[in-house]
């Protein structure tokens, strides 16, 4: 069983969402959907571009 981290969670997303791949724009939607979901909703399919590690 791993513990989970919210920090860590944070800060995986936040790397994936600085770099170039086509996982960071939807790490990116999922930061700002935590920050304001009424203004940045999470497009639900597009989460499968995450791979088990982020």
């Amino acid at each position: 069983m791993s513990n989970f981290s919210p920090k860590q969670s944070v800060e995986t997303l936040l790397t994936v969402a600085n770099g170039y791949s086509d996982a960071s724009a939807i790490a990116a939607q999922v930061l700002l959907s935590a920050w304001n979901s009424n203004d940045f909703a999470v497009p639900i399919a597009e989460l499968a571009l995450l791979d088990g590690d982020n």
